[in-house]
């Protein structure tokens, strides 16, 4: 039996015979953003839901009594560049979002989900966090904003010290759309890759040139490492979350 579900693809039927408590509900939320001249402004959309699909398959192969069904990716977020084609929302209405999908979850009997972003600003993240602990204390809902454990300060402290460990095999995190942004999308989407990337020089300034880092070293050999590493990280938090607890 497949365990990986699409929710837009079930009926009301199906829905009300899952067995809740094994269910995990992974809900991809990310803004539409300006990513340079390189890449697509869905580029957070596009990894968040390819991520979340790519987490499942990797979380369904160890927990086969388990089924985790993805929601629609949602093209909202906090804190995107102030250039054209970005399409920013206010941080509370961000949390209210997140936070009516996990009630309306709860309320059809569903127990613990995962949020996954593809966008790392401050207050995407913290509106993801916020919104998974008013879920917890107000009605015992578990939805993990992933997300905000690894790129928040420790977060992304932490994953430096890994990738350090991996020695040439891993870049250092260089920002937006920069060499890891790019890379992981010549990776999961090369069909939106433009090819710009290549003559483009090192930015330290997103506001102005669309993007921060190196793009131009980008490669998709550098996005399956990326991804596989991201992925291992994200399968560490899931299973200590919901269930290696003490």
């Amino acid at each position: 039996m497949n365990n990986i579900l699409f929710y837009e693809a079930l009926t009301d039927e199906q829905i009300t015979h899952l067995e809740k408590e094994k269910v995990v509900v992974l809900l991809p939320i990310s803004l539409l953003e300006a990513h340079g001249p390189h890449l697509p402004l869905g580029t957070d959309i596009l990894i968040a839901e390819k991520f979340s699909q790519l987490l499942a398959q990797k979380l369904s192969k160890k927990h086969e009594d388990s089924a985790f069904l993805i929601l629609p990716p949602v093209p909202m977020g906090v804190g995107g560049i102030s250039r054209p084609g970005t399409l920013n929302h206010e941080q509370n209405l961000i949390k209210n979002v997140i936070f009516q999908y996990g009630q309306r979850l709860h309320e059809h009997g569903f127990k613990q989900g995962i949020i996954i972003s593809g966008h790392a600003g401050r207050g995407h993240l913290q509106a993801m966090s916020a919104a998974s602990r008013k879920l917890k204390r107000q009605f015992g809902f578990e939805f993990l904003a992933l997300t905000s454990y690894l790129f928040m300060d420790a977060g992304l402290k932490k994953m430096g010290q890994m990738v350090a460990k991996e020695g040439n095999h891993l870049p250092q995190y260089d920002g937006h759309a920069g060499l890891w942004e790019t890379s992981v999308m010549m990776y999961l989407h090369p069909d939106q890759i433009n090819g710009k990337h290549h003559g483009l020089p090192i930015s330290e300034d997103a506001d102005s040139n669309g993007y921060r880092g190196n793009p131009a070293e980008a490669s998709p050999q550098i996005g399956q490492k990326l991804v596989n590493f991201l992925l291992d990280i994200a399968q560490m938090i899931v299973e200590k979350h919901f269930w290696l607890k003490s």
